[in-house]
């Protein structure tokens, strides 16, 4: 799948994705920085508990894993935690 789609073609239909697979929430790209090999994304209106943060850093993870080589997901702030306005997740990877 690397040699047929870009991080920046997903990284653009992000909620096109979300949206496949998950009836709440509304997830955002912020920020594609590939020379320093980041991406930023922003989850809003997702209700739930502070576990459904580390499946969705896997569930992004995995996605990201068709595009880049051994991407690491983590979330940089957590709405249920009373941080920002959303889950704000950065992806970064490899060379």
């Amino acid at each position: 799948m690397k040699f047929f789609i870009s991080i920046g073609r997903v990284f653009k239909e992000t909620s096109k994705y979300w949206n496949m697979y998950f009836s709440a929430g509304d997830l955002e790209g912020i920020e594609l920085n590939e020379k320093e090999r980041y991406l930023l994304l922003i989850l809003k209106n997702f209700p739930g508990h502070q576990v459904y943060c580390r499946y969705i850093e896997g569930a992004i993870e995995q996605i990201a894993s068709y595009v880049v080589k051994n991407p690491k997901c983590r979330e940089v702030k957590c709405y249920l935690k009373g941080e920002g306005e959303g889950h704000l997740f950065k992806v970064a990877w490899e060379k």
